[in-house]
């Protein structure tokens, strides 16, 4: 169940680490015009810090709230099953060992030590089915997890690049690089950042919803 808690983290992280790619990043660097001071000059490569967007994009971190709620509820109802699970193991421990002090202690029939041998067998064998079925929950819950991560990462991508193609085409922009921790962008001018005004036009689009 350890793995299911990371499962959460690993999504979200993918949620926006590409939405910047093909139309919205270069292969190569490619040197932005400096604007002079006091011309209109619209620079051709701008850039927009990704971890801002990510603590700042309302619909995303609203997204992010539900799908660690959900993850908590699957967690905390795989653990709970876990729990019975190793109390009901800890009792039929204690019911094997008290059947060898008894067989020992000469207190029981050979055709009585066979039925309470064979009632523990009865007990232990469900038990293992409920730890298989256990196991394979777990996974199913961790792919289900999986999926709708990245059902959420497709729609965001193309609801971003939808906005980011227009405001590409209203300014004239050539490039929009994503700038942050991992990305290909090692220093930037922050001149050429416009991550505030991408997301007051996220932002917008959702209150509008």
């Amino acid at each position: 169940m350890k793995n299911l808690s990371l499962i959460l983290n690993a999504i979200l992280f993918l949620l926006v680490g590409y939405l910047f790619m093909d139309k919205f990043s270069a292969d190569k660097v490619v040197e932005a015009p400096i604007t002079e001071e006091g011309t209109s000059e619209v620079p051709k490569i701008v850039y927009i810090n990704s971890d801002s967007l990510i603590a700042n994009y309302a619909e995303f971190q609203k997204i992010k709230t539900e799908m660690e709620a959900k993850q908590n509820k699957e967690d905390a109802a795989l653990k709970s099953r876990g729990r019975s699970l190793e109390r009901d193991m800890g009792s039929l421990q204690q019911e094997m060992m008290t059947l060898q002090q008894d067989a020992q202690g000469g207190n029981l029939s050979r055709v009585d030590y066979e039925a309470r041998a064979a009632k523990i067998q009865e007990k232990e064998q469900k038990l293992t089915q409920k730890q298989q079925s256990l196991m394979a929950d777990q996974q199913r819950i961790a792919e289900k997890l999986m999926r709708e991560g990245q059902e959420v990462n497709d729609e965001l991508q193309l609801k971003i690049k939808s906005k980011l193609e227009q405001l590409k085409a209203e300014k004239g922009y050539e490039y929009i690089l994503s700038y942050g921790l991992g990305s290909g962008v090692l220093v930037a001018d922050p001149r050429y950042d416009i991550t505030n005004t991408v997301l007051s036009i996220l932002n917008a689009q959702t209150g509008d919803e």
